[in-house]
């Protein structure tokens, strides 16, 4: 029995000396035969780096929601997930379902840019589909002040756009030419306005505008602006479509990045608004309003003071007649009187 049990383990002793050795041997014929064993794949995230946005390509378009308190835009585009396939000859199809108006077939909404509620200038976001902030841009505060810095979130800086103010062209409404630097200060391409686009003094202050080189070979430009309102000369587009040129697969930096075109799209498109369309216009006339409310009511409240004051006033000087009246009646009981009080009489001047 005792021999048994020793001879059983030295069989196992064994059996897992020829395991090593066989998995050694596996190990070493896998690195000779040059595909090493592969480690676990571990997800990581790099917490230094911006949220990726989709690059742009034909049929991205800009739509403004009318609503909105703050200014919103959102981004449409593609699909990137659809894929296209073709039907076998003679297969059935089926009718796709109508899109909602104004909206192409299978586009879907890619991101957003949203205006900063409080901040010094005005300010707006790009942001993904899930809402996190890939850059922004600041528009100045001051009217010498003609640049708008773009910066990534983490306020490292994409690039800025500026331009020579010119005061005529307040009066001219017409988009002043803008120069685009890259980071580093280079400049790399031009804003101008759409050579076709009109514009009177009384309308909007909204441009058709596209990028080009400095060769002046266009790059990308917002085209066919659709939706809105108008009021007399007054149009507002909410719309607008981003068209990528030919010419954009051979340009510099920032004019490549999405995050940077988009945020001067979206910026032209909102005329630096920081409220939404229909808010720009009702917040100034409800401070107008609350302004003419507190004037009426300090102007009441003045009056309603002044009345007090004089009625106060009057009170006091009958307060203080009637008290002098009082000090009189007093002396003239406290003087003694004569005895020949009663026979006095009037002295008359001589010649009456």
């Amino acid at each position: 029995m005792v021999h048994l049990k020793h001879a059983l383990l030295a069989g196992l002793m064994v059996g897992t000396a020829d395991a090593k050795a066989q998995s050694l041997t596996l190990g070493a014929s896998s690195v000779a035969g040059g595909v090493p064993a592969q480690p676990p794949v571990v997800a990581t995230t790099d917490a230094t780096s911006c949220p990726t946005f989709p690059t742009l390509s034909r049929g991205i378009y800009l739509r403004t929601r009318p609503h909105s308190l703050f200014r919103e835009v959102d981004i449409y585009g593609p699909d990137p997930n659809a894929v296209t396939t073709t039907p076998p000859p003679g297969a059935v199809t089926v009718a796709p379902t109508t899109p909602p108006p104004g909206a192409p077939k299978g586009d879907v909404k890619i991101g957003s840019i949203k205006a900063v509620p409080i901040s010094w200038t005005t300010q707006y976001e790009l942001r993904d589909i899930h809402d996190n902030v890939v850059s922004k841009i600041v528009n100045p505060g001051w009217f010498w002040d003609t640049s708008q810095e773009i910066y990534d979130c983490k306020n490292n800086k994409l690039g800025h756009v500026t331009y020579e103010y010119d005061f005529k062209k307040t009066f001219l409404n017409r988009y002043a030419k803008h120069a685009i630097y890259d980071g580093d200060g280079a400049k790399v391409a031009n804003l101008v306005q759409d050579e076709q686009q009109t514009n009177n003094f009384f309308s909007a202050h909204q441009y058709e505008i596209y990028a080009r080189d400095l060769q002046g070979n266009p790059l990308v430009s917002m085209k066919h602006p659709r939706g809105g309102f108008t009021f007399g000369t007054f149009t507002e587009s909410f719309d607008v479509q981003i068209d990528v040129l030919p010419g954009a697969t051979t340009s510099l930096p920032p004019t490549t990045h999405s995050e940077f075109l988009l945020l001067v799209f979206a910026d032209a498109l909102s005329m630096d608004a920081r409220f939404g369309p229909f808010w720009t216009f009702l917040v100034p006339l409800i401070v107008f309003l609350l302004c003419c409310f507190s004037g009426c009511c300090l102007q009441r409240n003045t009056r309603a003071s002044k009345d007090q004051y004089e009625s106060a006033k009057s009170k006091a000087a009958e307060e203080k007649e009637s008290l002098l009246a009082t000090i009189r009646a007093t002396q003239e009981q406290a003087q003694p009187k004569s005895t020949w009080g009663c026979c006095s009489r009037r002295v008359v001047a001589p010649g009456h």
